[in-house]
């Protein structure tokens, strides 16, 4: 996900390179609290890990949304990512003070930004 390697993994959850590798290869039983420690560290929610499609609290209007996204083609994806960027401060403005929210979508309009860029060097 992140291109880490095995000692930066392990480094970022708190243990060893060869326990990083057991659980790999399942070698060893897997704990929720390993799971936790591995989705905060490759920047992921936990049920990506144990191979759900979305959050089993997501509720069904967001899975849906979700599952749209994943289905459209790279230019839709960023047109959407367009649309939320284009919204965000009118978005972030009825969020109030939600730092998290706010961030998230600082991030969003950065990746559109970039790839808004990377499209004009294209045409140029």
């Amino acid at each position: 996900m992140l291109g880490l390697t095995l000692a930066e993994l392990a480094e970022a959850i708190g243990t060893t390179p060869q326990t990083v590798h057991r659980l790999e290869r399942d070698d060893v039983s897997i704990t929720v609290e390993w799971v936790e420690k591995l989705a905060k560290a490759l920047n992921c929610h936990p049920s990506y890990l144990v191979g759900w499609d979305s959050p089993p609290d997501l509720p069904e209007d967001e899975a849906d949304l979700l599952k749209a996204y994943r289905m459209t083609d790279p230019t839709m994806k960023q047109s959407s990512l367009g649309l939320l960027a284009s919204m965000g401060y009118q978005v972030a403005a009825s969020l109030g003070r939600n730092k998290e929210a706010i961030a998230t979508l600082k991030t969003i309009a950065q990746k559109y930004t970039e790839f808004e860029n990377k499209e004009s060097e294209d045409q140029s």
